[in-house]
């Protein structure tokens, strides 16, 4: 039987589960998993949809709010997205925020190959609280995530992230999601740290 030392967990968690934590962004610094709240490791690792774990967690419903999304053509070759320069894209901003509390948990930054997504999905997009988990699930489209790195950051106000989650550090995860073999989008989210407590641990 294979033991793991006490400093092993991080390491090994991280490497298991996130197939380009060496590509990640020189600001990001490493995780250690043993710091986090279960519930944010849950965060960190999930595979789901990231509403529906807060939605169970913090015992409220989760809107989306979308702060912003436009259309443009790649500037340069994308390797994480597969697709290469002057290709249609979407690129959408939108934080996760609690219906009861207002308490904004994740901020989130996505890329999508337009041409890869289906005209439905690309239309429910742009309706008033659609969040990509949702979408997709709705239209029955079989996807897989791939992790691709995480990390630490210190929050920058000037930063659109900063100015709207209240923390000193973010958790941070990049990952992508697959269809039909091709990559369809890269996801950026960011939760504050340290971890919002639920409106449960509060009574």
């Amino acid at each position: 039987m294979e033991i793991n030392r006490p400093g092993d967990t991080t390491k090994s968690l991280v490497s298991r589960l996130f197939t380009a934590q060496t590509s990640k962004p020189k600001n990001l610094k490493p995780v250690q998993t043993g710091t986090l709240s279960p519930f944010q490791r849950v965060l960190l690792v999930t595979d789901g949809t990231v509403t529906q774990v807060l939605e169970a967690y913090m015992g409220e419903r989760v809107d989306i709010v979308l702060l912003d999304q436009w259309d443009r053509l790649l500037p340069a070759d994308h390797p994480w997205l597969e697709a290469g320069s002057g290709e249609p894209a979407i690129d959408r901003r939108v934080l996760l925020k609690g219906n009861d509390t207002g308490q904004i948990y994740v901020y989130a930054a996505s890329t999508l190959v337009q041409q890869r997504l289906p005209e439905d999905v690309q239309v429910a997009l742009g309706k008033p609280g659609a969040g990509l988990g949702r979408v997709l699930a709705h239209n029955q489209m079989e996807t897989y995530r791939d992790r691709l790195w995480c990390g630490i950051e210190r929050v920058d106000q000037k930063s659109e992230a900063g100015r709207y989650l209240a923390a000193e550090f973010l958790l941070s995860r990049t990952y992508r999601i697959f269809a039909r073999g091709r990559p369809l989008m890269l996801i950026t989210e960011k939760f504050p740290l340290p971890p919002i407590s639920s409106p449960r641990e509060q009574l």
